[in-house]
């Protein structure tokens, strides 16, 4: 049987490509190849501190670090949009180029499995195409985790954004009540103030399962 490979596709930013390198080093203990594909993101995303790709594979020799050509996204970045909702779209443009490097690089029948970072869960879609198992890895706090599963049901059927909510309490399963719309008061507002298409956008977390 062919050595399998494993493709890691973290979200951008320091805090989400080094848990991936954790998870890799995991991968790589039992027997895997592990090749780590990189997406920049938008340069005025300031959620995200853009990672010294290089310093990071001279640290860890073992994986294979490629990073993807840059996509336009000029024609998103329209005046008043919130900086992390752009870079939700910048990462859904990459998805072309992430098909192109899979379907050029790695023979399918070598690829086991596709592992997405938690705010590049569009990839899902190209794993879809190309018949990978995918899976995600979720980088931060179980009740962050609940939050996030849960807001699909909390936005579904609304009409309204959840700013007319006010401070009404959002009551998780899972997680201690408090005050106000969703964490960070910047993204509170991303969220009051594009609503339902939070789902469209990120709010849907989807998985599939290996055959």
């Amino acid at each position: 049987m062919e050595q399998q490979t494993v493709i890691l596709y973290p979200s951008p930013g320091v805090g989400h490509i080094v848990p991936m390198v954790q998870l890799a080093k995991v991968f790589l203990r039992h027997g895997y190849d592990v090749t780590m594909v990189i997406a920049e993101p938008a340069a005025s995303s300031p959620d995200f501190r853009i990672v010294d790709v290089g310093r990071v594979a001279a640290s860890n020799p073992a994986i294979t670090f490629h990073v993807l050509p840059p996509v336009p996204y000029a024609d998103l970045a329209v005046s008043g949009k919130h900086h992390f909702l752009l870079t939700l779209q910048v990462l859904r443009r990459y998805n072309d180029e992430l098909e192109r490097f899979l379907r050029s690089t790695v023979p399918r029948q070598r690829v086991h499995s596709l592992v997405v970072g938690m705010f590049s869960t569009d990839a899902v879609d190209v794993g879809a195409k190309l018949g990978v198992p995918v899976y995600t890895l979720f980088a931060s706090a179980a009740a962050t985790l609940a939050v996030v599963a849960q807001l699909p049901a909390l936005l579904s059927g609304r009409r309204a954004g959840l700013k007319e909510l006010g401070d009404t309490p959002l009551r998780f399963l899972g997680v201690p009540s408090r005050q106000g719309a969703a964490g960070a008061p910047g993204r509170r507002r991303a969220v009051q103030d594009h609503g339902g298409r939070l789902d469209a956008q990120h709010g849907r977390q989807r998985q599939r399962r290996p055959r």
